[in-house]
């Protein structure tokens, strides 16, 4: 009998106990479903009130773990309200220059002292993960400041202080408009990852020397990039691309720069007659980058460059018809960057480039090509205390002009220089020169019937004005017809006459000639301002193989 009482009484203990169990885990469960629930309108008010209500948080199917610190949410969207924004811009408060709208789903974030980021402490994360997100940023206004100050000195409220262990981004989505009302996207980025390590947005991580962006680590991984150039005549693609920050390295896979419209057309658009491109390169690697550098001052620095198998076609038009406007030189380029940049090497590997120009007397385009390009640049900077005349920056390369005569040349370029002023020189070797034809008599009027050349040399100085220098080029059995301009090619009656007088007093068959030391031609050029680098450097060498030949007159440009 004692026995089976000392046996109720030990049930009823455990049903006790059993008792207060569920009843405690009922508690802790509604407690947690209201602590949710209260959590979620905290969160969702608190980024409506520090916004100043640009922006509105809604979270779905939000799950909290406060005993571990555990957030997940099953969806979020961060809305911008851009009418919101545009009445704060009018009352003169001061507002964001870009505006985020973020969707994404499967958020998580371990680690978090949830109870002290919800009533004012700094936000610290051990992880955040994101799956599946889409971003679009739109641009509400140009910033004209000089200076523009970091971020951690203009973010506010649960922002300041902020600090993640790792954040992990996955299958991303970027675009970027440049208004409102904009229905096209400036940029894209489709299907990345980003993985950050250790982010700290104070003034001591923005200033580390180990770290870049507030942080210690940053790989970017994305595929199908797409930016659209202003002036809406291009778009530039890369297949695939990498940005390791640790390694100082990034690395792009098949670029293009298309055109929007035939390359033929590109060039007058709008009205205008200019250089229209077209390029692809297989491969472009950067190593070496001061991450650091471009993080506090927007500088680019990096040790070497390297650009594989390069495709570039120029196409260019002269119409007198057109209004015109003034090309720049490498050194206009240079200067009108903004930004510092400094690349020590810049390699070019089997590389091709084709240049076509079309004249107002020509009927067709000419063209040269510059085929198996191999080229090194040296330091390639704009910055005042790396370059100068003694110091420029330069380009030596190597190519096979037509794909038949090796060209070797040397370019010197102090990009700073006011007046453009750089050096060109350069040697070539055997060919038949008939195969410069296709640009000879487009753009000279001028064609090679036959002859042999053995080798040539030249040497010249320019500025944004004009250029001189000398050409030595030796060769045999030349003979050659001057045309008549827009004839397509053809001689007129009057040029058949002049043709062959010319030949008789003016034209030599040979350099040198029998007992006579080898003849140095002119290079004597008026530069066109309305033509682009390419076309002046051409020009530069016609001048001086004309020279050469005795066409002095048809030399002067």
């Amino acid at each position: 009998m004692s026995q089976r009482n000392n046996t109720n009484r030990k049930a009823k203990r455990w049903l006790t106990v059993g008792a207060w169990v569920f009843g405690l885990a009922v508690l802790l469960f509604v407690g947690l479903f209201f602590f949710t629930n209260w959590m979620q309108g905290k969160l969702e008010r608190m980024v409506q009130e520090q916004s100043d209500g640009v922006y509105r948080l809604n979270l779905h199917g939000l799950e909290v773990s406060p005993f571990i610190g555990s957030v997940s949410v099953d969806s979020l969207s961060l809305q911008p309200d851009y009418e919101r924004w545009q009445q704060l811009q009018q009352q003169g408060a001061k507002t964001a220059g870009t505006l985020l709208d973020l969707r994404a789903h499967a958020i998580q974030l371990q680690g978090v002292n949830l109870l002290g980021t919800l009533f004012g402490s700094n936000v610290d994360v051990e992880q955040l993960r994101l799956q599946d997100p889409k971003l679009l940023m739109t641009l509400m206004r140009k910033d004209t400041t000089e200076e523009r100050k970091p971020l951690h000195e203009t973010v506010k409220g649960f922002m300041q202080q902020l600090h993640i262990g790792k954040i992990a981004v996955d299958n991303a989505n970027l675009r970027y408009r440049e208004s409102p009302q904009t229905e096209g996207f400036l940029f894209s980025l489709k299907k990345f990852n980003l993985t950050v390590d250790d982010i700290k947005l104070d003034s001591q991580a923005y200033y580390a020397p180990d770290r870049a962006y507030y942080a210690k680590q940053m790989v970017l991984e994305a595929s199908k990039a797409m930016y659209f150039l202003p002036g809406g005549k291009y778009r530039f693609m890369v297949d695939t691309l990498l940005v390791d920050a640790n390694k100082q390295e990034l690395l792009a896979k098949q670029l293009v720069l298309d055109p929007l419209f035939p390359l033929s057309e590109v060039g007058t658009a709008k009205g205008k007659p200019t250089s229209s491109h077209k390029f692809k390169a297989k491969l472009l690697r950067v190593e070496g980058i001061d991450v650091n550098a471009h993080a506090l001052h927007n500088s680019y620095i990096a040790q070497r460059v390297l650009l594989e198998e390069p495709r570039l076609e120029v196409f260019e038009v002269q119409q007198k018809t057109l209004e015109k406007s003034k090309k720049p030189l490498p050194h206009d380029l240079a200067q009108r960057v903004k930004e510092a940049f400094l690349l020590d090497t810049v390699a070019i590997r089997s590389g091709y480039i084709r240049y076509a120009e079309k004249v107002p007397e020509a009927q067709t385009p000419g063209h040269i090509t510059f085929a198996s390009l191999n080229a090194t640049f040296s330091n390639l900077t704009n910055m005042p205390e790396q370059t100068s005349i003694q110091n420029p920056t330069v380009l030596e390369a190597s190519t096979r002009v037509m794909g038949k005569a090796q060209l070797h040349v040397t370019f010197r370029l102090p990009l700073l220089h006011k007046n453009g002023y750089h050096t060109l020189r350069g040697s070539f070797g055997e060919t038949n020169p008939e195969m410069l034809n296709a640009i000879l008599v487009p753009t000279s009027f001028v064609r090679v019937e036959s002859g042999y050349i053995s080798s040539g040399e030249f040497s010249a100085e320019l500025t944004n004005d004009s250029a001189n220098g000398k050409m030595t080029v030796i060769y045999s059995n030349l003979d050659v017809e001057m045309l008549t301009k827009g004839a397509g090619g053809k001689q007129g009656l009057g040029k058949e006459v002049i043709s062959e007088v010319a030949d008789w007093v003016a034209i030599k068959d040979s350099n040198p000639m029998n007992g006579e030391a080898p003849r140095v031609g002119n290079i004597t050029v008026t530069r066109n301002p309305h033509s682009s680098m390419f076309s002046y450097w051409k020009d530069c060498l016609a001048s001086g193989f004309l020279s050469s030949m005795g066409l002095k007159s048809k030399a002067r440009k």
